[in-house]
């Protein structure tokens, strides 16, 4: 009885998942890995050796193209672009509830140099917490990526705890410096370490959900958070900061209670153990997203900083918080949430498009490669532009009909 090919040099009966050979002796690999040597070469099939075997078959294996493999159920449209607007849902809950109850989760119709002492404390609490929540997300991903959930709780515990450490230790040293050239005086200074404390967590907090894919719970979060902060100081009269930080202290033990809820299922599911990692090796790994999600927020607010230290005016302060400014940027944010659901949605279908490539092409076509991905890139910005501009105008209009705008000056800064 003649035996059987092996299966390497059986692609049909290899299915979708058979990957095309490479050269003569990627073959012989092959037949090797399937345990056919010289011997069993000679004996079963009637070749000198396994390369005489490998060369006969390579012609006929290097025109063969397997059929792609069946593409993953696509999301509607639709779904994939409100799945890309759920990451910034949060900004979308405190802006409405800015529009509708004069204040959100922090900030709102306060006096001016009460507002200075909160947004010194808002940036400070996201550019502090900024590079640790995207080093958390990176090591976090990796491990869960390869079924490792047990260390990825333990690197999400433990960069909270590094991120809580230097959310204490930069308040200390704020308080320091403020002692020393006195520019906000008290009680503001301790206004500014309340929020930069209790939203620094937050931000921590989140993102462990986001890390998690989760976003709708931040949501749930931020209007937890924003609820409260309405029954405190609409119900019971607790003044609004102090309901505020109040608030967002309930809503970062939401956001840990969780997340301990939602890794609880994944830990059963893994039956590793937890190892230690280098110091050195891990700091470098991390060390690229740690400074992006660090000088990201240093970008984001260096117009904002700009703004507030202007000396258009007489201020008792160096920093003068101005509504006006921020509302024009809410503006703007929200023509952003529109937007930002396009771009999650084109990534995500980029990477299906690449791996269907991998598939479907052979490593020697590298150029049809990079064109068909091209073609991909230059069809979604062309599709996304006017996208972006027709949000923008709307957003912009159904401010102007509010109206929401003050005056010309803000009304320019939100086009």
């Amino acid at each position: 009885m003649e035996r059987p090919l092996p299966e390497c040099l059986n692609p049909s009966a290899g299915g979708t998942g058979w990957i095309p050979v490479l050269d003569e002796r990627d073959v012989a690999v092959r037949l090797e890995t399937e345990g056919i040597t010289d011997a069993v070469a000679r004996s079963d099939f009637g070749y000198a050796d396994t390369w005489d075997m490998a060369r006969s078959h390579y012609s006929r294996l290097s025109a063969f193209r397997p059929a792609l493999r069946p593409a993953a159920k696509k999301r509607i449209g639709l779904v994939e672009h409100l799945n890309g607007m759920s990451f910034a849902l949060p900004l979308l809950v405190c802006c409405l509830a800015m529009y509708l109850f004069g204040f959100s989760l922090w900030g709102g119709d306060i006096a001016s140099d009460l507002a200075a002492a909160v947004a010194i404390g808002t940036v400070g609490s996201f550019v502090v917490t900024g590079g640790f929540v995207q080093a958390m997300a990176r090591q976090a991903l990796f491990h869960a990526g390869s079924g490792e959930f047990r260390m990825a709780a333990v690197a999400c515990r433990r960069w909270c705890v590094h991120g809580l450490a230097a959310l204490a230790g930069t308040a200390l040293a704020g308080l320091a410096v403020n002692a020393y050239f006195g520019s906000l005086p008290s009680p503001l200074n301790w206004i500014a370490v309340a929020f930069h404390l209790s939203l620094g967590a937050l931000w921590l907090a989140s993102g462990i959900l986001y890390m998690l894919g989760r976003n709708l719970l931040v949501a749930v979060a931020a209007a937890l958070g924003i609820g409260l902060v309405a029954v405190m100081h609409m119900l019971w009269e607790v003044p609004l900061l102090t309901a505020q930080v109040s608030a967002v202290l309930v809503a970062a033990l939401f956001s840990v209670g969780c997340a301990v809820l939602l890794f609880r299922p994944l830990l059963r599911k893994d039956n590793g153990r937890v190892y230690p990692q280098l110091l050195g090796r891990t700091l470098y790994l991390v060390s690229p997203y740690f400074l992006c999600g660090l000088l990201y927020y240093v970008f984001l607010f260096t117009d904002r900083l700009m703004a507030w230290t202007a000396q258009v005016g007489s201020a008792s302060l160096p920093l003068e918080f101005r509504g006006n400014y921020e509302l024009a940027l809410d503006a703007g944010l929200l023509a952003f949430i529109v937007q930002v659901g396009w771009v999650q949605s084109s990534t995500r279908e980029f990477y299906r498009r690449v791996k269907a490539a991998q598939v479907s092409l052979d490593i020697t076509q590298p150029a049809l490669f990079n064109r068909e991905l091209g073609r991909f890139y230059v069809r979604r910005v062309s599709l996304f532009l006017p996208l972006a501009a027709a949000a923008s105008l709307a957003v912009y209009w159904g401010a102007l009909g509010i109206p929401l705008f003050s005056g010309p000056a803000v009304r320019w800064m939100a086009a």
